[in-house]
């Protein structure tokens, strides 16, 4: 199986290094997703930063390269907004969603709309810089960038859900494991 691997705010597909060893012992395949405008070297145009959208297609053309492999999505944190909107667009091609820790939308949600109110003033203080760019919280790792503040605002457009094939759903919250079926 192939584990395609979207982490949360300000992180980088190197938050999953020590899971992605262990899965490609076990035998299988991981790409750990670094989303567009976190890059190591800095974004491509700080000016326009991506948005929620932006990282939806980015892990959509991901999956699109797969044909034929059986496919787990996994998202931690804001990655699951990406997911789910991967999900919505071709739930076809997945065999598997994973939510680690994850925001799980409803249809027009962002991250705004579920959060904490201790988040939403995490990303005001955040972006007063230049309104753009959501400064890295202490603590996280030195390789952390500053997220997008459209990406977490931005809502997610889902669809009904009904026409269209749903993956199983695995939820991961503080260590404790459920699953639901298609």
């Amino acid at each position: 199986m192939k584990f395609v691997m979207v982490p949360g705010g300000w992180q980088g597909g190197w938050a999953f290094d020590s899971v992605a060893a262990e899965l490609n012992r076990a035998g299988h395949q991981v790409e750990a997703v670094t989303l567009a405008g976190l890059d190591p070297d800095g974004p491509a145009d700080a000016d326009r930063p991506p948005n929620l959208d932006t990282h939806i297609d980015q892990v959509a053309e991901i999956i699109e390269r797969c044909a034929g492999t059986p496919l787990a999505l996994c998202g931690q944190s804001y990655g699951g907004m990406v997911i789910a909107g991967v999900a919505d667009r071709l739930g076809a091609r997945l065999d598997h969603l994973v939510f680690i820790d994850a925001y799980v939308p409803d249809d027009g949600d962002s991250c705004w709309s579920p959060t904490s109110d201790s988040f939403r003033e995490l990303f005001v203080a955040g972006s007063r810089a230049d309104g753009r760019w959501v400064a890295v919280p202490d603590g996280l790792d030195p390789r952390a960038r500053p997220h997008p503040l459209a990406s977490f605002i931005q809502s997610v457009g889902l669809r009904d859900g009904s026409g269209h094939t749903r993956p199983a759903r695995t939820f991961i919250s503080g260590g404790r494991t459920a699953r639901s079926s298609p």
